[in-house]
């Protein structure tokens, strides 16, 4: 009896439609599209035609020493699971973030770095000076095409976005500042400063952003 390779790339898109919903987990779920294309394509169409998101998880990042080797526990509270997340001190040296099941951090030169916790993949972004102190993703880069990031950076608190695979950063106006919260809304960015201001900003042109002011 000859030995045959199992097609599993091959599989028609409405099996494998039954397959991701039966996947119980977040993190099987988040290893989905990894597998290859054909499965990255089922995850784009289940999101993007139905506009179902990626299963909740509230993770808890806590810190702690193993034999001197740090280590990040992701923690889900809501089934009570750990998952161990090494990391060496040349690695990352702050975080800035999650958004879409992806960490956010800073190397050791301020230069901002997307991290999977799962299939560890790593994405560089364009530098930003001085440093971000918060990062939001418009979706997951595994999945959603052309996904924006945003920042809030620098000590009074500006707030930039890029588009990956861009090589530069949009500043929004620069007199708009203090802002401590930021969340994407379809094509929109909205930010709330410290004084009570609630700003849209449109970002479908990357080079000419315009900014409305919803709520003072």
């Amino acid at each position: 009896m000859g030995f045959h390779l199992r097609d599993w790339a091959g599989l028609p898109s409405e099996l494998l439609l039954i397959v991701l919903d039966k996947v119980a987990s977040y993190r099987e779920y988040r290893s989905f599209p990894q597998v290859c294309k054909s499965w990255l394509s089922v995850v784009r169409e289940r999101e993007e035609e139905e506009a179902i998101a990626l299963r909740p998880l509230l993770l808890l990042m806590i810190p702690y020493l193993d034999d001197e080797i740090p280590i990040w526990l992701l923690r889900n509270a809501l089934i009570d699971c750990k998952y161990r997340l090494w990391l060496t001190s040349c690695d990352f040296k702050r975080l800035c973030g999650s958004s879409n099941g992806w960490l956010i951090f800073a190397d050791e030169d301020d230069i901002l770095v997307l991290f999977n916790p799962w299939s560890r993949r790593t994405i560089p972004l364009p530098p930003i000076h001085p440093a971000a102190s918060k990062v939001v993703l418009s979706g997951d880069p595994d999945v959603a095409k052309d996904c924006v990031v945003a920042a809030i950076y620098s000590h009074t608190r500006n707030l930039a976005f890029t588009k990956l695979g861009r090589s530069s950063w949009t500043y929004v106006d620069r007199s708009l500042d203090l802002f401590s919260d930021v969340l994407f809304n379809s094509d929109r960015l909205v930010a709330v400063d410290l004084r009570g201001r609630l700003m849209s900003v449109a970002y479908t042109r990357m080079d000419l952003p315009s900014t409305t002011e919803i709520m003072s």
